[in-house]
């Protein structure tokens, strides 16, 4: 496998509802900065810089294009990926497929990052990435990477795994059982302690020959529309019809458990997709608060209080909640709760 049949797509078209109101439409979490000077795009891309940028793609909807391009510039305008319309994973990734597809060759193996992201072991991950890439080329399976969990946590997908089939590079591949979706707390807790679940952390490595096989014959709805595209920058109505559904519910959980190899990791992985994540993630302050701007407060525990304008806020008494103020709106809620806060800012479009 040469080095130009390896490419990579980093997914950044998602809205991040669950960090609203600092995670907007117009300027959704991937293209902040939450941890350091980069923004959650620019750490993504960071991961993979040595690669060269002609062999990377950014899927993003078309209202972000400019601030992929303005973020990235080192990634060629022609290797932004702009969606006409939001369809959810299934849709983007197999328009993305062809689209690289078409840009390479049909055992081009691609490896899919998401922006939204955080991994602090980045050489861990780069041999991760190896290890899938290689696995993905000379077995045809689809590859996915997970981790070990760190707390029953309900928010997130879990992997359960059944054989170990292999060590490669000191990397464990194990077969798969089952996808397992966002399951309850007391199921959370039983998976944490079991040897046999991990968390899913989205990052998939497969030949594009391969994906477009199972494609064909688990997603036919999403096949069908996708073959009438002829056109990538002209395809507004093709696009449309694509039905709003995940890569997961659209074609992984579809495919023979056969097929699919899990890859077992330690890359520090968190997915920063709620309030919660973001405050395990972050720094705190004596009192275990993560504080930003400017606030007042008294009795404030295990807390994020954030302040984006110039005048003091003041908190008190109060424990695990979000306390965000941006220049147009303010929120208190309950750190715990992202789909509470999800279906509020659903309630609001």
């Amino acid at each position: 496998m040469s080095v130009n049949q390896k490419k990579f797509l980093i997914l950044a078209g998602g809205g991040g509802t669950r960090l609203w109101p600092l995670s907007t439409e117009e300027l959704p979490k991937q293209f902040q900065s939450f941890f350091d000077d980069r923004t959650l795009l620019q750490m993504a891309f960071d991961r993979i810089s040595d690669i060269d940028p002609n062999n990377i793609y950014i899927s993003t909807n078309k209202k972000y294009r400019d601030l992929v391009t303005k973020q990235l510039p080192e990634i060629p305008q022609s290797n932004i990926i702009a969606e006409p319309c939001k369809r959810d994973t299934g849709p983007c990734i197999a328009f993305a497929m062809k689209y690289i597809q078409s840009h390479s060759s049909k055992d081009t193996v691609v490896t899919i990052l998401n922006a939204d992201q955080l991994i602090k072991d980045e050489v861990e991950l780069r041999k991760l990435i190896s290890v899938s890439q290689t696995t993905a080329y000379e077995t045809s399976k689809l590859v996915l990477i997970s981790v070990e969990t760190k707390f029953p946590n309900p928010n997130l997908g879990y992997i359960k795994v059944k054989d170990l089939k292999e060590t490669r590079d000191s990397v464990r591949v194990y077969s798969l059982e089952q996808f397992v979706e966002k399951p309850s707390i007391k199921k959370a807790q039983k998976y944490h302690r079991s040897k046999k679940y991990f968390w899913n952390t989205a990052i998939f490595t497969w030949r594009i020959d391969v994906f477009m096989k199972h494609l064909k014959e688990h997603s036919n709805d999403i096949h069908n529309v996708l073959i009438t595209i002829k056109d990538f920058n002209n395809c507004n109505d093709q696009y449309e019809r694509f039905n709003k559904i995940s890569i997961d519910y659209a074609l992984l959980e579809k495919v023979s458990t056969d097929h699919i190899n899990v890859l077992i990791g330690k890359i520090g992985w968190s997915d920063i997709g709620t309030w919660k994540t973001m405050f395990d993630e972050s720094n705190k302050d004596k009192n275990h608060n993560l504080v930003k701007g400017k606030f007042r407060y008294s009795n404030v525990k295990n807390s994020v209080l954030i302040n984006q304008t110039d005048t003091e806020a003041v908190a008190y008494n109060f424990e695990n909640k979000f306390y965000v103020i941006t220049k147009t709106t303010s929120i208190v809620g309950d750190l715990n709760d992202s789909p509470g806060l999800k279906r509020i800012v659903q309630s609001f479009k």
